[in-house]
């Protein structure tokens, strides 16, 4: 018997169409008289034996139960054992079994073989005339009788709120899925995508590929280093992912530095949030890496010396506070989150303004994260303007100068550098710098060349039509020296590398 399972242009059911392929493929190990096959728009099975077929799909699919949806951790007050599902799973618990221990409610994952025989039985049964017959929602084909209804266990984004789709509020419409699509939306839970939990909510990676061999290559290069076995984070330690981009820049530079990866994979990310609440209205958002960004990855982390993008220099970035001189966490992890968004989605500008400091905070960043900062910059934007590289030197000292007169009291005039709008705003701007700093003492101004300022100007006039980018550069120079001249040693100290 030979059986097709087509991929119906939808990242969660064409997931599950390229995960039942895996699957297979574990069966295929055991019994080789059956033979699956990936293809860009379909997945093929054929098998002799369907009973010797779902045996084995029930046992791999019992095994995945645990590996992939559920886990055993103390409970915190009695310190006994209990088996608990992820957090961002949408299945819903059932009855517990006889051993009291929690059961999913999907009767697939308790009951695995009975519930196969059911299904494979509906797929292998001819339609009947196409009066009687009924449409999937997803993938269109019509079919003669359901396994289930949707709902999110099988299909995350139904919902009951009429402005977000209102499958779940309006079923006499919405309410038909295939039973193919049901076992591939069904098991996709326990695929391999990444996942992240951050208290209030979970994020859910799926990559995603109209041409399922193309899919199925690029997950075929990170499977084995998800870390499924963690409740909350498999992409790392749960502490040091601070949201969904450092998740991405994390799982980047693995696959730049381990996988191997040296062409962008053109991979469509849907992030689904869920939410921590009784009703999991879910939100989806997608993003792709821009070619741009990965080749400035795949440069910097190839001039790394032993150093990691996202350990040495997002982990090598601190918020303090002035006045009660420690280190401050929240605001800390979302200026991490905040630097990946913005180099993630190639807004240089952004990036800049995250290393501005205020309200009475400054940034630190270390050794090595400035030392990891400078070949971003390099690499990211001034390889890009094209200006000769000694050119560079004039913006460097002049940051370290436009650093030194704000850290005496004149840090508006970084603001102010920050918000010019126009090339005239801007000449406004260095010019009462330039004045500030005539001001200062011979003391603060020995490590600083105040003629400098005077190799900008002509170097700025060179190059007027890009006064914005170099405004740029100029910002995050200064703001680079500014941390050094405010940094102190026991700031080595608050590291949580």
């Amino acid at each position: 018997m030979e059986l097709e399972f087509k991929k119906c242009n939808d990242f969660w059911i064409d997931n599950g169409v390229e995960n039942l392929y895996k699957i297979f493929r574990k069966i295929e190990k055991y019994h080789p008289d059956i033979e699956s096959k990936i293809k860009p728009d379909k997945v093929i099975l054929q098998f002799e034996d369907i009973n010797k077929f779902v045996d084995k799909m029930a046992e791999i699919v019992e095994e995945l139960k645990y590996e992939r949806l559920l886990i055993e951790e103390k409970d915190k007050k009695t310190g006994v054992k209990k088996r608990v599902k992820k957090d961002y799973i949408l299945i819903q618990y059932g009855s517990k079994d006889s051993k009291g221990v929690n059961t999913l409610k999907e009767k697939i994952y308790t009951n695995p073989k009975d519930e196969l025989n059911k299904i494979f039985n509906l797929i292998t049964t001819k339609p009947k005339s196409s009066k009687s017959n009924k449409v999937c929602l997803c993938c269109g084909e019509e079919f003669s009788k359901e396994y289930q209804n949707m709902k999110q266990a099988s299909y995350p984004m139904t919902t009951k709120i009429k402005s977000l789709g209102g499958i779940r509020g309006n079923a006499e419409n919405y309410k038909e899925i295939c039973p193919k699509c049901y076992l591939a939306g069904i098991l996709e839970w326990a695929d391999d995508y990444l996942y992240k939990y951050l208290g209030d909510k979970s994020y859910i990676f799926i990559p995603y590929n109209f041409n399922l061999v193309k899919l199925n290559e690029f997950k075929d290069k990170y499977r084995i280093f998800l870390n499924n076995s963690n409740r909350y984070c498999n992409i790392g330690e749960n502490r040091e992912i601070y949201g969904k981009y450092s998740a991405l820049l994390k799982f980047y530079e693995y696959l730049i530095d381990n996988a191997k990866l040296n062409e962008n994979p053109n991979i469509v990310w849907h992030i689904i949030t869920v939410p921590n609440k009784d009703i999991k209205n879910i939100k989806v958002d997608k993003f792709e890496m821009m070619g741009e960004i990965f080749r400035v990855m795949k440069v910097t982390i190839g001039e790394l010396d032993g150093d990691s993008l996202y350990g040495d220099f997002l982990n090598g970035i601190y918020i303090k506070e002035e006045r009660k001189n420690k280190i401050e966490w929240e605001g800390t992890n979302e200026l991490r989150e905040g630097i990946s968004e913005a180099f993630l989605t190639n807004n240089f500008r952004k990036f800049v303004k995250y290393f501005i400091p205020k309200n009475k905070h400054y940034i630190i960043l270390h050794n090595d994260a400035r030392k990891i900062l400078e070949k971003i910059i390099i690499n990211w934007r001034w390889i890009k303007l094209g200006i000769p590289k000694e050119h560079l030197e004039t913006i460097k000292k002049s940051g370290n100068v436009i650093a030194e007169v704000c850290i005496h009291n004149n840090l508006n005039l970084l603001y102010k550098l920050d918000k010019v709008r126009t090339s005239e705003e801007f000449w406004s701007v260095m010019r009462e710098i330039s004045r500030k700093m005539i001001s200062l003492d011979a003391e603060n101004t020995k490590y600083i060349n105040p003629m400098v300022l005077g190799d900008l100007i002509s170097l700025v006039k060179e190059y007027e039509k890009d006064w914005k980018e170099l405004r740029d550069l100029l910002e995050i120079y200064s703001c680079m020296y500014i941390s050094i001249k405010q940094y102190k040693p026991e700031d080595n100290n608050n590291d949580n590398k």
